[in-house]
């Protein structure tokens, strides 16, 4: 069969690790918490699409983003609250994730290839699936949501399915001896 690119095993349990502890921050940790960023101005007036980047201020000592406006007089910085943790998270759970679901197995055969193989196809019919209905029965804000929940559901649904079938050829391989 075709070699297909892995992650290692070794991959594996980190990736659960951060997995879990960006879930628990997701679901427990207070979701209010902003900073204010105080001006920040430049000479410059450099822009891309609108915003300037500060990744890390001495001063500061959080992330920082900065809108630019142009106005007559020259550019000129406003302050904006800003709460990267969702980026963070999001970032987090896909990396996580991802990681996760494609790492190789201790015992990686051709059978479980194909039990890969199988659960991702699943897994993508039963998101579209799921997209397809929330299409129709889903709209305004709520619709945004259902679409932020979709980038995950794709990846948890392979790994359920994924893990299930693992599962159940380990019970098979035990009644066999």
């Amino acid at each position: 069969m075709k070699h297909l690119f892995l992650f290692p095993h070794s991959f594996k349990k980190p990736a659960l690790v951060v997995l879990i502890l960006t879930l628990l921050t997701v679901f427990f940790v207070d979701k209010d918490y902003k900073v204010n960023v105080k001006e920040y101005d430049t000479e410059t007036g450099v822009t891309a699409f609108g915003y300037f980047v500060h990744i890390y201020d001495s001063e500061y000592g959080f992330f920082c983003i900065n809108e630019y406006v142009e106005s007559s007089e020259s550019y000129r910085s406003e302050n904006r609250y800003v709460d990267i943790r969702n980026t963070l998270e999001g970032s987090l759970l896909i990396l996580s994730l991802l990681i996760f679901a494609f790492s190789k197995e201790k015992r990686e055969d051709e059978y479980i290839q194909k039990i890969r193989l199988d659960s991702l196809l699943w897994a993508t019919y039963v998101n579209y699936g799921l997209l397809f209905l929330a299409f129709w029965f889903v709209w305004g804000f709520d619709f945004f949501s259902v679409m932020v929940y979709n980038m995950f559901t794709h990846l948890i649904i392979f790994i359920v399915r994924f893990t299930y079938f693992k599962y159940k050829l380990k019970l098979s391989t035990k009644h066999e001896e």
